[in-house]
Protein backbone atom coordinates (compact mmCIF):
# COMPACT_ATOMS: atom_id res chain seq x y z
CA UNK A 1 0.00 0.00 0.00
CA UNK A 2 2.83 2.34 0.88
CA UNK A 3 4.53 1.70 -2.47
CA UNK A 4 1.31 2.39 -4.38
CA UNK A 5 0.79 5.62 -2.46
CA UNK A 6 4.34 6.78 -3.17
CA UNK A 7 3.97 5.96 -6.87
CA UNK A 8 0.76 7.96 -6.93
CA UNK A 9 2.49 10.92 -5.28
CA UNK A 10 5.33 10.70 -7.82
CA UNK A 11 2.77 10.67 -10.64
CA UNK A 12 1.14 13.81 -9.26
CA UNK A 13 4.43 15.60 -8.77
CA UNK A 14 5.29 14.91 -12.41
CA UNK A 15 2.70 17.56 -13.27
CA UNK A 16 4.66 20.19 -11.38
CA UNK A 17 7.70 22.17 -12.43
CA UNK A 18 9.63 22.07 -9.22
CA UNK A 19 11.43 25.23 -8.25
CA UNK A 20 13.70 25.75 -5.28
CA UNK A 21 13.21 29.52 -4.91
CA UNK A 22 10.00 30.28 -3.03
CA UNK A 23 9.94 33.90 -4.25
CA UNK A 24 9.77 32.91 -7.89
CA UNK A 25 6.77 34.14 -9.85
CA UNK A 26 6.82 30.95 -11.89
CA UNK A 27 4.68 28.73 -9.70
CA UNK A 28 3.71 25.37 -11.14
CA UNK A 29 0.20 24.10 -10.58
CA UNK A 30 -2.33 22.16 -12.62
CA UNK A 31 -6.06 21.66 -12.24
CA UNK A 32 -5.53 17.93 -11.78
CA UNK A 33 -3.10 18.44 -8.91
CA UNK A 34 -5.28 21.05 -7.19
CA UNK A 35 -8.38 18.85 -7.58
CA UNK A 36 -6.54 15.95 -5.96
CA UNK A 37 -5.31 18.37 -3.32
CA UNK A 38 -8.93 19.05 -2.33
CA UNK A 39 -10.42 15.58 -2.76
CA UNK A 40 -7.60 13.91 -0.84
CA UNK A 41 -8.63 15.86 2.28
CA UNK A 42 -5.38 17.79 2.37
CA UNK A 43 -6.93 21.15 1.55
CA UNK A 44 -8.93 21.24 4.81
CA UNK A 45 -5.67 21.02 6.74
CA UNK A 46 -4.69 24.41 5.30
CA UNK A 47 -7.97 25.86 6.55
CA UNK A 48 -6.82 25.22 10.11
CA UNK A 49 -4.23 28.00 9.83
CA UNK A 50 -6.41 31.09 9.42
CA UNK A 51 -3.48 33.34 8.54
CA UNK A 52 -2.76 31.28 5.41
CA UNK A 53 -4.64 32.70 2.40
CA UNK A 54 -6.38 29.85 0.56
CA UNK A 55 -8.09 32.00 -2.09
CA UNK A 56 -5.51 31.06 -4.71
CA UNK A 57 -3.21 28.13 -4.11
CA UNK A 58 -0.62 28.01 -6.85
CA UNK A 59 1.60 25.07 -6.09
CA UNK A 60 1.83 21.89 -4.04
CA UNK A 61 5.14 20.16 -3.45
CA UNK A 62 5.62 16.86 -1.65
CA UNK A 63 8.67 15.40 0.01
CA UNK A 64 9.06 12.00 1.67
CA UNK A 65 10.48 12.01 5.16
CA UNK A 66 13.27 9.46 5.48
CA UNK A 67 12.56 6.30 7.45
CA UNK A 68 8.95 7.27 8.17
CA UNK A 69 5.52 6.76 6.66
CA UNK A 70 5.02 10.51 6.48
CA UNK A 71 4.86 12.91 3.55
CA UNK A 72 5.80 16.57 3.95
CA UNK A 73 3.47 18.92 2.07
CA UNK A 74 4.67 22.38 1.02
CA UNK A 75 1.83 24.62 -0.18
CA UNK A 76 2.39 27.92 -2.01
CA UNK A 77 -0.16 30.69 -2.56
CA UNK A 78 -0.07 33.96 -4.51
CA UNK A 79 0.46 36.04 -1.35
CA UNK A 80 4.08 34.91 -0.93
CA UNK A 81 3.05 32.51 1.83
CA UNK A 82 4.25 28.92 2.16
CA UNK A 83 2.62 26.44 4.54
CA UNK A 84 4.43 23.26 5.56
CA UNK A 85 3.02 20.26 7.41
CA UNK A 86 3.17 16.47 7.44
CA UNK A 87 0.48 13.92 6.61
CA UNK A 88 0.31 10.16 6.95
CA UNK A 89 -0.57 7.57 4.33
CA UNK A 90 -4.27 8.31 4.83
CA UNK A 91 -3.74 12.08 4.57
CA UNK A 92 -4.13 12.42 8.32
CA UNK A 93 -2.32 15.36 9.90
CA UNK A 94 0.88 14.32 11.67
CA UNK A 95 2.18 16.38 14.59
CA UNK A 96 5.62 16.31 16.10
CA UNK A 97 5.91 14.71 19.53
CA UNK A 98 5.94 18.10 21.23
CA UNK A 99 2.79 19.38 19.45
CA UNK A 100 4.02 21.44 16.50
CA UNK A 101 1.90 20.83 13.39
CA UNK A 102 2.33 23.74 10.94
CA UNK A 103 5.04 26.14 9.79
CA UNK A 104 3.91 29.26 7.93
CA UNK A 105 6.56 31.18 6.00
CA UNK A 106 5.91 34.71 4.76
CA UNK A 107 8.21 36.25 2.15
CA UNK A 108 8.51 39.81 0.87
CA UNK A 109 8.29 40.81 -2.79
CA UNK A 110 12.01 40.09 -3.26
CA UNK A 111 11.84 36.60 -1.82
CA UNK A 112 13.37 37.37 1.57
CA UNK A 113 11.81 35.63 4.55
CA UNK A 114 9.98 38.12 6.78
CA UNK A 115 8.13 35.90 9.25
CA UNK A 116 8.01 32.27 10.33
CA UNK A 117 4.98 31.25 12.38
CA UNK A 118 4.44 28.00 14.29
CA UNK A 119 0.99 26.50 14.92
CA UNK A 120 -0.43 23.48 16.68
CA UNK A 121 -2.98 21.03 15.22
CA UNK A 122 -5.83 23.41 16.10
CA UNK A 123 -4.23 26.38 14.34
CA UNK A 124 -3.28 28.14 17.56
CA UNK A 125 0.12 29.88 17.90
CA UNK A 126 2.49 27.22 19.11
CA UNK A 127 5.33 27.66 21.51
CA UNK A 128 6.73 24.97 23.78
CA UNK A 129 6.58 26.69 27.15
CA UNK A 130 8.83 24.07 28.71
CA UNK A 131 11.62 25.07 26.31
CA UNK A 132 11.51 28.61 24.94
CA UNK A 133 7.92 29.27 23.79
CA UNK A 134 8.98 30.64 20.39
CA UNK A 135 5.82 30.93 18.28
CA UNK A 136 7.08 33.40 15.69
CA UNK A 137 10.38 34.49 14.19
CA UNK A 138 10.56 37.90 12.53
CA UNK A 139 13.54 38.67 10.30
CA UNK A 140 14.61 42.32 10.04
CA UNK A 141 17.09 43.26 7.31
CA UNK A 142 19.06 46.47 7.84
CA UNK A 143 20.93 46.44 4.50
CA UNK A 144 19.22 44.81 1.50
CA UNK A 145 22.11 45.49 -0.89
CA UNK A 146 24.53 43.79 1.47
CA UNK A 147 22.37 40.69 1.96
CA UNK A 148 21.69 40.46 -1.78
CA UNK A 149 25.43 40.53 -2.47
CA UNK A 150 26.09 37.93 0.21
CA UNK A 151 23.37 35.65 -1.16
CA UNK A 152 24.97 35.73 -4.61
CA UNK A 153 28.30 34.76 -3.04
CA UNK A 154 26.70 31.93 -1.05
CA UNK A 155 24.85 30.52 -4.05
CA UNK A 156 28.06 30.59 -6.08
CA UNK A 157 30.04 28.67 -3.45
CA UNK A 158 30.40 24.87 -3.59
CA UNK A 159 29.93 23.68 -0.94
CA UNK A 160 28.11 26.42 0.90
CA UNK A 161 30.48 27.79 3.50
CA UNK A 162 30.23 30.19 6.43
CA UNK A 163 31.63 33.44 5.06
CA UNK A 164 33.64 35.67 7.46
CA UNK A 165 31.46 38.49 8.78
CA UNK A 166 32.26 41.30 11.20
CA UNK A 167 28.61 42.02 11.87
CA UNK A 168 25.16 40.83 10.96
CA UNK A 169 22.75 42.84 8.83
CA UNK A 170 19.86 40.53 9.72
CA UNK A 171 18.21 40.39 13.13
CA UNK A 172 15.86 37.63 14.21
CA UNK A 173 13.18 38.79 16.66
CA UNK A 174 11.55 36.01 18.68
CA UNK A 175 7.94 36.19 19.90
CA UNK A 176 6.14 33.89 22.31
CA UNK A 177 2.65 32.46 21.81
CA UNK A 178 1.16 35.61 23.38
CA UNK A 179 2.87 37.82 20.80
CA UNK A 180 5.38 39.26 23.26
CA UNK A 181 9.02 39.77 22.21
CA UNK A 182 11.22 37.45 24.22
CA UNK A 183 14.59 37.84 22.50
CA UNK A 184 16.53 39.29 19.58
CA UNK A 185 19.61 37.76 18.03
CA UNK A 186 21.84 38.35 14.99
CA UNK A 187 21.66 35.93 12.08
CA UNK A 188 24.56 35.18 9.76
CA UNK A 189 24.06 35.53 6.01
CA UNK A 190 24.46 31.76 5.51
CA UNK A 191 21.90 30.94 8.18
CA UNK A 192 19.47 33.50 6.80
CA UNK A 193 19.97 31.98 3.35
CA UNK A 194 18.98 28.59 4.82
CA UNK A 195 15.96 30.14 6.55
CA UNK A 196 14.86 31.63 3.22
CA UNK A 197 15.26 28.23 1.54
CA UNK A 198 13.31 26.60 4.39
CA UNK A 199 16.34 24.41 5.05
CA UNK A 200 16.28 24.66 8.84
CA UNK A 201 18.36 21.52 9.42
CA UNK A 202 21.48 23.23 8.04
CA UNK A 203 21.49 26.10 10.54
CA UNK A 204 24.68 26.69 12.48
CA UNK A 205 25.86 28.86 15.37
CA UNK A 206 26.58 32.46 14.21
CA UNK A 207 30.25 33.29 13.71
CA UNK A 208 30.02 36.66 15.51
Amino acid sequence: MKIIYRLYIIFLVSFLVLVTNPDSDVFAGTRAVLDHFKTANVYPHCAIVKKFDRSRILKLMTRDRDYTKEIELIVFNDKKQVLRFNVGLKNDLICYNYGLAFELHEFDEYGYLENLYYYDAKGMPFGDGSVDDVARREFVISDYKWIDRKFRMIEGARPRIELPERASHVTMVLYDSAGIIIDEEPVSSVDYWHWCKMNNNSLKTPSF
